[in-house]
């Protein structure tokens, strides 16, 4: 058997076992069977548990400790996407507002302003805001499939071209007899409003008159139009 003096440092390894395998081992011996190690897993868990729990009740008791008595401080907090600097004051964000809400938006719009309205109705208006929400429910719904369909993206984006750029191209091709917008009365005193009238029955009779002597509805078109270009010079 290997044997160690007294004067050397213990090895970590140091087993009478393990010196009995390995001398076996170089001797050509048969090396007996190593013994089964009895390692509990089970009380190690335990073990572990229960410090936790002794940790944990720790921390508990000196929670206990402090003075609750007295509320602590609102703190309002910033939140930066960017390295914080106190002497940095935070950046305000703008974010601009779709310029066309779609069919969706609507939708759902809808839906939470009347789960709103319910929870503040009373028992009598309660039933007509419920079928209200059902019925703003639903047309969501069939606004969530179309949402994945690619024909009603297409429609959503032609929609969006005709009430943005696409606008004043759009309403002219739709005008079938004439070529100029309808005047805008709103911003007219009511001088100019009867100025108006009063310029649209002249038209109208000389129109008639042209029609009378056997024009033809381009030639009355064109003819309108130089006329209302030479009181406009």
């Amino acid at each position: 058997m290997i044997k160690y003096s007294k004067s050397d440092d213990e090895l970590p390894h140091e087993n009478p076992e393990f010196d009995s395998r390995l001398e076996c081992f170089f001797n050509g011996d048969p090396i007996p069977p190593k013994d089964a190690v009895d390692f509990d897993v089970g009380s190690r868990i335990e073990e572990f548990r229960l410090r936790d729990i002794e940790q944990f009740e720790i921390a508990m008791s000196a929670l206990d400790d402090l003075d609750c008595e007295s509320p602590a401080d609102m703190i309002t907090a910033k939140f930066y996407t960017c390295a914080y600097d106190p002497d940095e004051e935070p950046v305000d964000r703008i974010y601009e507002a779709p310029t066309m809400v779609s069919r969706y938006d609507k939708c759902f719009a809808r839906v939470r302003a009347l789960e709103a309205q319910l929870e503040k109705a009373n028992p009598n208006d309660a039933p007509r805001v419920a079928a209200d929400l059902k019925a703003a429910n639903a047309a969501w719904d069939i606004e969530k499939e179309r949402g994945l369909n690619d024909r009603f993206r297409k429609f959503h984006l032609i929609d969006g071209w005709r009430s943005g750029e696409g606008r004043d191209g759009y309403n002219t091709a739709r005008r079938t007899k004439r070529s100029e917008p309808n005047t805008i009365l709103q911003g007219m005193s009511e001088e100019e409003r009867k100025e108006h009238k009063r310029a649209l029955g002249r038209n109208r009779e000389w129109k008639r008159s042209k029609k009378k002597a056997g024009w033809s509805d381009d030639q009355i078109e064109n003819g309108l139009r130089e006329r209302l270009v030479l009181k406009q010079a």
